[in-house]
């Protein structure tokens, strides 16, 4: 099972660093998607030279903090979306734990046209099972 880490940006510079080398460090084998929700950062160039296995989206308008999250989610390809803020520093984060304690939830939502199915896990975590 894999985790997609999305974390929205905005000038988050150090801070963002220090996000990402503690997600790296935590969880190395799962993705990590950095939206931009500043278009015009010039800062992305940089990360995105460091961090060569994390997938960067260039948010074209700034449509807030859940639009870059939605913009992320479309990005991604894990089993679990995990979402942090840049300000986040991951310490001693135990990935089994969390993946084999999980609970899944099934939620039918009916809209006008058609039923949509949507599975999430109920955790203290902001986490979402696809």
């Amino acid at each position: 099972m894999t985790i997609s880490i999305i974390i929205v940006a905005f000038n988050s510079g150090t801070l963002l660093k220090d996000c990402l080398d503690s997600v790296i460090t935590s969880l190395p084998d799962d993705e990590i998607i950095v939206v931009d929700n500043h278009p015009e950062n010039f800062d992305l160039i940089r990360f995105e030279n460091i961090y060569t296995d994390v997938i960067f989206v260039n948010n074209p308008i700034n449509n807030g903090f859940g639009g870059g999250n939605n913009l992320g989610v479309h990005s991604s390809s894990g089993d679990l979306l995990f979402f942090l803020n840049p300000d986040t520093i991951i310490n001693n984060f135990d990935r089994e734990a969390l993946v084999s304690n999980y609970t899944k939830t099934t939620i039918i939502l009916q809209d006008f046209h058609s039923i949509i199915l949507i599975t999430c896990i109920v955790s203290p975590l902001n986490l979402f099972l696809r």
